[in-house]
């Protein structure tokens, strides 16, 4: 009377349940349904990809060195090897991989909430994860996230596990780790729970320390080609620019000089670090709970799920996925918010939400004597998450679709046509500059067009695009918007009048 039905229990972990296969099937038709957006989906709304991945794709495939501080090369070197193997575009690639990651992740989700708290928990864990909103955004969009959850997902898979042992155990782990910090510096997360796996362990102290130092070491050996280039081009193997975010969010300055590293942001002042650190990574958790993520629900009941996992039954799979989600939560506090940073959480609220549910429904059907009150329960809050989730998606996917800017593919066209190919192309977003192979400036801050031409006048770009996002953050430079002969020194080449899109040739003499 107090499990959900009585044919497959909620502890039953048989290869013949139902249960993985209609886990399977979700994640296949979310993959199918979305392959028709993602098809539509044919130019990025986001800089990022333009400005740093493409651009390090390309740099890859000729043999050079990535240009990207924020990040390692892992990303840029899976879509080389997608676009020269499959695609032949490093877009094309990219949306693809963040679809299938995504099918992907709700698989891995399953398997490690199974892990977890059975298999039905961990069924009601896949939808929860694939229909959220902001999820379903990045699910078709050409960035890192989502292949970075997947990974990570995989990862705590595997640091869960209780098979295989001894050495492959963590051979394993540490190769996996290892290769979600090459998509993303973040990934360096995972050796807190990576670590604890190994010294949480049977065997005696000094096996377990042995582990231990494998893990790390064969985490090290996958990361060493990086840190080694690294090396060579930046003077240290762990350079990269995250420090800068660092300072930004926590609001920090360096008294008039650069921060070169995180170790300097913290050293600059040591005691007001440590308090706005505080502060941040409590707002942060806070954030998390709320419905950036998913509808207000999933955040409430995966408090309630964490609280129950630790005091009812403090398994070592739990403790070890809450250790890296403490982990998780500590490193992204040196960061600012941004929902697709913190998928991780999404997910992982996703399982200990599904778990709450059921502890609640059972409770519910020990109160009221009845199996029909439990699966009452279930019913009216999945229903509760999943009946606004959907729509929240749907939209979601179709908001990202009408945002593609695709008024820049032809514009892009025109400009490879006429540029010549070492020419400069200044705007706001890099992408009509990538998709016109060419190379990109970012447009200065200006209060007018005259103070725009004082600040081009040194080094001028050879053109000038006014599109959307100029028209939303550059509001001063409003004139552009129409090319009347008003600006001399700018002369229109193109023009797209329903879009409201003009690039100028600058026609400014070059000091």
């Amino acid at each position: 009377m107090t499990s959900l039905p009585s044919v497959v229990p909620a502890g039953d972990r048989s290869p013949t349940s139902p249960i993985p296969a209609g886990a399977l099937a979700l994640s296949a038709l979310y993959v199918l349904i979305l392959a028709y957006p993602a098809h539509l989906h044919v130019v990025g709304v986001f800089s990022d990809f333009y400005v740093r991945y493409a651009p390090d794709a390309d740099l890859i495939a000729r043999g050079q060195f990535p240009g990207n501080t924020y990040n390692p090369p892992g990303y840029p070197l899976l879509l080389v090897v997608l676009s020269s193997a499959l695609t032949g575009d490093h877009f094309t690639s990219a949306k693809w991989l963040s679809l299938v990651a995504a099918g992907l992740s709700g698989l891995l989700a399953f398997q490690l909430f199974r892990r977890l708290f059975g298999p039905w928990p961990a069924v009601l864990a896949v939808p929860i994860l694939l229909s959220s909103g902001p999820f379903n955004r990045y699910a078709i969009s050409a960035m890192t996230e989502v292949p970075f959850l997947c990974v990570c997902l995989a990862a705590l898979l595997v640091v869960t596990a209780d098979r295989p042992t001894g050495w492959r155990f963590a051979a394993l782990a540490g190769v996996v780790c290892g290769v979600a910090y090459l998509l993303r510096y973040n990934g360096a997360f995972l050796l807190v729970p990576g670590l604890v796996a190994m010294l949480w362990r049977e065997g005696t102290r000094a096996s377990r320390a042995r582990l231990a130092a494998l893990y790390l070491g064969v985490f090290a050996l996958v990361a060493a080609p990086w840190w080694w280039l690294n090396y060579v081009h930046h003077g240290s193997p762990f350079y990269s620019t995250n420090h800068e975010d660092t300072a930004r969010a926590l609001g920090l300055h360096g008294g008039g000089r650069p921060f070169g590293s995180v170790a300097g942001v913290i050293l600059a002042d040591p005691v007001r670090f440590a308090w706005r650190y505080t502060l941040h990574a409590l707002w942060t958790l806070f954030q998390s709970f709320g419905a950036s993520f998913a509808v207000l629900p999933v955040g409430p009941l995966a408090a309630a799920g964490m609280v129950l996992s630790v005091v009812r039954d403090r398994r070592r799979p739990v403790l070890l996925v809450l250790s890296g989600m403490a982990s998780f939560i500590l490193l992204m506090a040196l960061t600012h918010w941004e929902t697709r940073y913190f998928f991780l959480l999404l997910a992982c609220y996703s399982g200990f939400a599904a778990f709450a549910i059921f502890e609640i429904a059972r409770w519910v059907g020990r109160v009221r004597e009845s199996g029909l009150a439990m699966g009452a329960v279930v019913a009216v809050v999945t229903l509760w998450i999943l009946v606004p989730s959907i729509p929240n998606a749907v939209r979601s996917v179709r908001v990202t679709l009408s945002r593609q800017p695709v008024e820049l593919l032809p514009a892009a066209r025109h400009l490879h046509s006429v540029a010549r190919p070492d020419a400069t192309v200044m705007s706001l977003r890099a992408q009509i500059a990538y998709l016109s192979r060419r190379q990109w400036r970012d447009m200065p801050g200006a209060n007018s067009v005259d103070e725009l031409k004082t600040l081009l006048s040194a080094n001028p770009p050879d053109y000038l695009v006014y599109d959307r996002w100029a028209r939303r953050l550059a509001k001063p430079l409003a004139p552009l918007g129409t090319p009347d002969g008003s600006v001399p020194w700018l002369v229109p080449v193109y023009r797209d009048e329903e879009a409201q899109l003009v690039v100028y040739a600058v026609r400014l003499e070059r000091r």
